[in-house]
């Protein structure tokens, strides 16, 4: 009886761990970056139906949704690098697990300090805490003199929350704060 083989494939579909990572990481880069070319191409300057530009309001709640997405997938992959089973070394788990807790400190930092600009009587508020800089844009439909009062207030909140993470030392010189209508 002559033996039947399975014809060879001409290409293998299998992926280790490694390999999944690695795609993970690169639908995450183009993630990060078609996001970022929304956000810097289409920044307050899409004409809406009556011949002004788009609401601020639209600029807050795309940028809130690309933040989330983006963070999302920033957190798969560190879990996924972190795991126990991931087949990395233990000192790559160690340091994905550590960026991983500072992510979410910094999550938890951004969204709480946001929530307390709002509370001061503003619509909305991003608050981007990156490489030791703290920038804000807080919705504000107030004049420029109005705005340079609450500044401080709102400079406060930032230093009152930051002492409370654990980011280290807090230099107001690196904390940027700008209004928008």
């Amino acid at each position: 009886m002559e033996e039947i083989t399975k014809p060879k494939r001409k290409f293998d579909f299998t992926f280790t761990k490694r390999k999944k990572i690695y795609i993970l990481v690169g639908m995450f880069a183009l993630l990060a970056v078609t996001g970022y070319l929304n956000f810097t191409l289409n920044q307050g300057t899409a004409p809406t139906g009556g011949g002004g530009f788009a609401s601020s309001q639209s600029f807050f709640t795309t940028f809130h949704a690309q933040r989330a997405d983006e963070r999302a997938a920033n957190i798969a992959i560190l879990t996924s690098m972190s795991a126990a089973d991931s087949g990395y070394s233990a000192e790559i788990r160690a340091n994905a697990a550590q960026q991983l807790l500072t992510t979410l400190a910094a999550i938890q930092y951004e969204n709480t300090t946001e929530g307390l600009i709002k509370a001061q009587d503003f619509d909305d508020a991003i608050v981007m805490k990156t490489n030791g800089n703290i920038n804000v844009v807080v919705k504000s439909d107030a004049d420029k003199d109005k705005q340079k009062e609450v500044v401080p207030n709102i400079l406060k909140v930032i230093r009152d929350n930051f002492a409370t993470a654990t980011f280290g030392a807090f230099d107001i010189e690196r904390v940027t704060v700008s209004f928008m209508a």
